[in-house]
């Protein structure tokens, strides 16, 4: 933020069980009080999805065979989110951020994995001596999330943070995901119009 960067990547993976992302709001209030930068980021629907799964992974410890009745409802399934960093003097970036999250649309080991062990994705980072099934399901899991994001499989989350919208990396018109395609030297998609032919029809 000091070289006031055009767009940030942040991929914050603590052991955030409650989901309060303490480490982001940490990073706006510095951002703040050392630079005079404000972050504006839409996080919330990444919390709602994942909280609700880790209370229900919680409630059925040990099952790996459960089901919840809402497994099958379409929603939609955010693990990324795309903000503005405001420089000031009319200078603006983005912050892509990417949290360690569940939306239950993950593969059959990392939901397996989640059921048995509750406080997954956010076990203690004190552990630093991971099993090969620990280390495998983070890996999967981080792979899933970023790859979901930049296939547009799977929405981020954009706009400001008290009104989030969902979008797709991968189609046109979203400002945020423009300007962060833009500045990544990725093509940016546009818009297709459609094209109308006018065709005169001789009444007599």
């Amino acid at each position: 933020m000091r070289r006031r960067c055009k767009v940030i990547i942040a991929v914050d993976a603590e052991a955030d069980a409650p989901m309060n992302f303490g480490s982001l709001m940490t990073l706006q209030r510095y951002a703040r009080i050392d630079l005079g930068v404000r972050i504006d980021l839409p996080w919330t629907p990444i919390r709602e999805r994942t909280r609700a799964l880790m209370a229900r992974n919680a409630d059925k410890a040990g099952d790996p065979g459960a089901a919840d009745e809402r497994d099958d409802i379409a929603r939609d399934h955010v693990h990324v989110a795309i903000g503005t960093i405001d420089y000031g003097g009319d200078e603006q970036g983005y912050l892509v951020y990417v949290k360690s999250s569940l939306n239950g649309d993950e593969n059959d080991y990392i939901r397996d994995y989640a059921r048995r062990n509750d406080r997954f994705p956010h076990e203690t980072t004190g552990d630093q001596f991971f099993s090969e099934e620990q280390f495998e399901v983070y890996r999967a899991l981080g792979f899933h999330m970023a790859h979901g994001f930049l296939s547009g499989d799977n929405p981020v989350a954009v706009g400001s943070g008290v009104d989030p919208h969902m979008a797709r990396f991968t189609e046109a018109g979203e400002p945020a995901i423009d300007a962060v395609r833009e500045a990544l030297g990725l093509p940016v998609p546009r818009r297709q119009t459609a094209s109308v032919t006018a065709t005169m029809i001789d009444q007599g």
